[in-house]
């Protein structure tokens, strides 16, 4: 069973931001997430690793409020449905509810 399975996620994403450089990349571990971040980031570009494209250029999109949020809450609300069907779980990180989540705010969950 996957991580993500036991856990109720269906989508994991892990962003590497450079703070000194303003660049961030994407690592996209799955079909679900790669498929979300062509979505959310049309302007990503994906750069091989040994096995298939993981990793997603980001460019200068580095804040998660600002930038990596509303893109991924976009792409949901315009239709993008890949992922199984489940409620996203709090864990130890971040967890963003997007069914709170409105064209002009977006709430934070923490525990």
């Amino acid at each position: 069973m996957d991580d993500r399975d036991s856990k109720g996620v269906s989508i994991t994403f892990l962003a590497v931001v450079n703070i000194v450089k303003l660049r961030s990349t994407l690592l996209c571990c799955g079909p679900n997430e790669r498929t979300l971040a062509e979505a959310a980031f049309p302007n990503g570009i994906f750069h091989a690793t040994q096995f298939e494209p993981t990793l997603m250029d980001l460019g200068s999109l580095v804040s998660r409020k600002k930038d990596f949020i509303p893109a991924v809450s976009n792409a949901i609300k315009k239709g993008w449905s890949n992922a199984p069907a489940g409620q996203i779980h709090k864990s130890n990180s971040d967890v963003f509810d997007f069914s709170q989540y409105q064209d002009s705010s977006l709430t934070l969950n923490r525990e």
